[in-house]
């Protein structure tokens, strides 16, 4: 599972400073901002799409779907296991595959010692100081009939370092994974949503 990941603005890092500077000349003449530091479910955060001849767009979609079962819950991953079992997942995969940039997520273990706590621990790529999860977006009417474009991050089972926090990840994409992931000629294939084969960086937050 992946309920909260972070984009941090203070690092010098190229590749997100352009993203975030698109996504603010893009909507420049909406009220609308980006999202960065802790990203929550239901918070509009900056999302990558893919184009003819390789190339990109820069969105701010809303984190999940719609449950339309749960009034008050919305759907925030989508298991890769089972993408190609769930209608909405299955058709989306052709039509509304994502990146979603993040430089790291948040995730809870039991802490040691004391009943009933969890430790939060930040989860970063070691390499490299910008992630990019695998994701899928689609339109959807709320109850109220407005309509938004959001999207889920596709999460795996965990790596080795990572099973020591919990039994699954997101897809974390290197930087040819993203290229193929969102090209409109791309079939999606099992080996791009395994889990991340480098190196992680894992603390204890707090």
């Amino acid at each position: 599972m992946c309920g909260r990941y972070v984009v941090f603005t203070e690092e010098e890092n190229e590749e997100l400073i352009e993203i975030l500077s698109g996504i603010d000349q893009r909507y420049k003449n909406e009220a609308r901002q980006v999202k960065t530091g802790e990203i929550f479910p239901t918070d509009t955060a900056p999302v990558i799409t893919g184009g003819p001849g390789n190339s990109r767009s820069l969105h701010l979609f809303k984190w999940g779907f719609p449950n339309y079962m749960k009034s008050s819950a919305v759907i925030i991953n989508a298991r890769c296991e089972t993408l190609n079992e769930k209608p909405t997942f299955r058709k989306l995969l052709s039509t509304g595959r994502c990146l979603i940039p993040a430089s790291g997520f948040y995730e809870w273990k039991a802490a040691d010692g004391r009943a009933g706590k969890k430790d939060k621990y930040l989860i970063r790529a070691s390499a490299s100081n910008l992630m990019y999860f695998a994701g899928l977006y689609g339109s959807f009417s709320d109850r109220t009939g407005l309509l938004s474009t959001r999207f889920v991050i596709i999460t795996t089972g965990a790596n080795r370092q990572m099973s020591s926090i919990h039994n699954r990840m997101p897809v974390i994409l290197d930087k040819p994974g993203a290229t193929a992931w969102i090209s409109p000629s791309c079939t999606p294939e099992d080996s791009l949503l395994r889990p991340y084969g480098s190196e992680l960086t894992i603390g204890r937050v707090g």
